[in-house]
């Protein structure tokens, strides 16, 4: 997370998992989102990575903001997928990003959590 990014908050997703140089956050609802809080008032890049669950190699991804404008249209997504956003902050200090996908709950023994897709190294600049 760049210094000059206030904080992100992930709504929907479970909290941060790493393991070496990877983070990821899985969707626990087929609807999750992110809020940007940035004073800057610029176009921030967002980039990660979007993985299915194990029990839907597709899924159809759809990105878009709290007044349901497209930043990234509906698109399949087979396996894992980079994503690069640009998140238009010149004249709002939040922003909302949505997610939505067509899938259903995946349940993987010794789990407990409804697991709809993942979200890698997320990095915000």
């Amino acid at each position: 997370m760049n210094r000059k990014t206030d904080s992100i908050d992930f709504v929907g997703f479970t909290g941060n998992e790493t393991k070496g140089q990877n983070s990821w956050r899985w969707a626990i609802s087929p609807s999750p989102y992110v809020y940007i809080i940035d004073h800057s008032f610029s176009i921030k890049e967002i980039k990660f990575n979007l993985k299915t669950s194990q029990c839907f190699s597709s899924q159809k991804i759809s990105i878009t903001d709290s007044q349901n404008k497209v930043i990234s249209p509906v698109s399949v997504v087979s396996g894992e997928r980079e994503y690069v956003l640009n998140i238009d902050m010149t004249d709002s200090i939040v922003k909302m990003i949505q997610f939505s996908t067509d899938a259903e709950a995946c349940f993987v023994d010794g789990d407990p959590r409804n697991l709809f897709f993942e979200i890698k190294n997320f990095k915000i600049n």
